[in-house]
């Protein structure tokens, strides 16, 4: 999803957001003036969706006892020498909190070949950044995903982080 910056800052005040939350307003079209525009939603960055957060902990997931979507692979750029494979739970037979994800990094250069963990999500895409970082994107509910980068070099989080689209009201 593509977002264009508003460039004005939005305070709100709301229990719904945590003390850290950082708010960005932001067009929908972006073929819209930007101008004088007002937004039509705003992006609200905080860490109130933690528990969705992928893991590199050990102790994973045994997918072998749910039904299961088929693995999804995507390739590190044209080289293919390194690849990730995402094998989650059957989507039509589980509900969004009781998904799994099992993210399976491995190729070129690697020691060995290591998984990260997942639960709880509706959608979950991972693409490659560069040839050695990943993008994690989770949607965990309608106006709420969960977005990581991990460094499959030095097994190491760049960025972990929940993010809500809220809307706009008119005249709010």
């Amino acid at each position: 999803m593509k977002v264009h910056p508003a460039g004005i800052l939005i305070c709100l005040l709301s229990p719904l957001l945590g003390a850290d939350a950082t708010i960005k307003p932001v067009q929908s079209d972006p073929s819209a003036p930007k101008a004088g525009a007002e937004p039509d939603y705003i992006i609200v960055h905080s860490d109130d969706f933690l528990d969705h957060y992928p893991t590199s902990s050990p102790g994973g997931f045994d997918l072998s006892q749910f039904a299961q979507e088929a693995p999804e692979v995507a390739w590190n750029g044209l080289d293919h020498q390194r690849k990730v494979t995402v094998s989650r739970t059957d989507g039509t037979k589980y509900g969004d909190e009781d998904q799994k994800a099992v993210i399976r990094i491995e190729g070129r250069g690697l020691a060995k070949p290591e998984e990260l963990w997942m639960k709880g999500f509706r959608v979950i895409t991972v693409t490659w950044i560069n040839d050695k970082l990943i993008f994690i994107d989770a949607n965990i509910s309608h106006t709420t995903n969960v977005q990581a980068i991990y460094d499959v070099e030095k097994q190491v989080w760049i960025y972990r982080e929940s993010v809500r689209y809220l809307d706009v009201q008119p005249g709010a």
